[in-house]
This record gives structure tokens, C-alpha cells and sequence, in this order.
């Protein structure tokens, strides 16, 4: 029989499952204890003030980008925050701040205009997209971590239209990134 081993952040004890039915009923108990599943795969956590510049971003419209770093192994936390009238260019600069060998998470609200079919007018879009950032020169250890602790932020950030993992400067640039943004417009 394979085992299953599941250690939580918040206690010190192993819950052990012999099947995968034990698994998800446990799984269910572990949720009513309060104990945060979302942070398991890697043991990240996603620190509040993420999640609360998150939604100044996406609901008050406060910023226009933010980025994220994972600290000491532990949380990812908030590295900068771009001010509403911050240009993209700004934003490409602050993703690589750290220096070529160091990965990034990054939200950024890109606005945009879109003309639809048959329309002589175009309207303003803004899109939120949810961006993870490994340069080639990172470390194996660094890219695992930030590629492992991504899922964590795509379940904490509800609203992002669009998730884009980029490794070099091409895959983050202005036109790169507007061209998937408006494959997910309806003509």
C-alpha cells in the first residue's frame, strides 16, 4: 500500500493515509481545524498584506502592479508596489531589481484598448494578470521553490484573468504579454 504523508505548518503531528478515500476525509477534518491546506505543496505561506494589496489592486484600483518575494523560505511577501500612473517599463525594472539570478511573482493590472468587430469605436480593458518570473540564470533550487509555491498565489488571487510564467526578458515584455491578453477578448 503506498502511504501518504501530510505535515502541517500549524502542528507537529503526521497524518498518515493508507487510501485515497482516508485522504480526502482527512483532508476535510484538517480544513475544519483552521489548519491552511493551500500552503502544503511547498510549505509557503502568503503573507495577509499580499492578499490585501491583491484586492487594493483589484477592486479599488490603488496601484498597478505589485511584486512578490518568497523570504527566508518561508512567505512570500510584498517587494514593491507600483503607484496607478506607473509605466510598464517601471514595472519590467522592479521584476528585475534582485539581479538576473532571482525569481519573482508579480500582479499587474495592464490596461489596454480593444476595438470590437464591426465597431468604428475602442473601449479601455484592464486585465489583471498573475505573473511568475525565473530567469534562466536562476538557481534549480530558487525555480523549484517559486514554481512549486505558485499554485498557492493563483488560489489566493481570485480575479486574475490571465497566468504567465516568463524566463527571459521576451516572454515578460509589453507586446508579449498585451498579445495574450487579447487572445481572451471576444471580437
Amino acid at each position: 500500500m503506498n502511504e501518504a504523508v501530510i505535515e502541517t505548518s500549524k502542528k507537529t503531528s503526521n497524518y498518515k493515509y493508507t487510501n485515497q478515500k482516508d485522504f480526502s476525509c482527512s483532508k476535510r477534518i484538517i480544513k475544519r481545524r483552521g489548519i491552511n491546506c493551500s500552503n502544503m505543496a511547498s510549505g509557503i505561506e502568503v503573507a495577509l498584506e499580499c492578499k490585501n494589496i491583491f484586492e487594493q489592486i483589484r477592486r479599488m484600483k490603488q496601484y498597478r502592479y505589485v511584486i512578490f518575494v518568497i523570504k527566508q523560505e518561508r512567505e512570500i511577501t510584498v517587494e514593491v508596489i507600483g503607484e496607478r500612473d506607473a509605466a510598464y517599463d517601471n514595472f519590467l525594472d522592479d521584476l528585475r531589481r534582485g539581479g538576473p539570478q532571482e525569481c519573482r511573482y508579480a500582479v499587474f493590472d495592464y490596461a489596454y484598448h480593444h476595438q470590437c468587430q464591426g465597431a468604428s469605436s475602442t473601449c479601455l480593458k484592464e486585465k489583471l494578470f498573475l505573473m511568475l518570473w525565473c530567469p534562466m540564470q536562476a538557481k534549480i533550487k530558487d525555480k523549484m521553490l517559486y514554481s512549486s509555491s505558485f499554485a498557492a498565489l493563483k488560489k489566493e488571487f481570485n480575479g486574475v484573468q490571465k497566468y504567465i510564467q516568463a524566463t527571459e526578458l521576451e516572454e515578460a515584455c509589453r507586446e508579449c504579454v498585451e498579445e495574450q491578453l487579447r487572445v481572451l477578448d471576444r471580437d
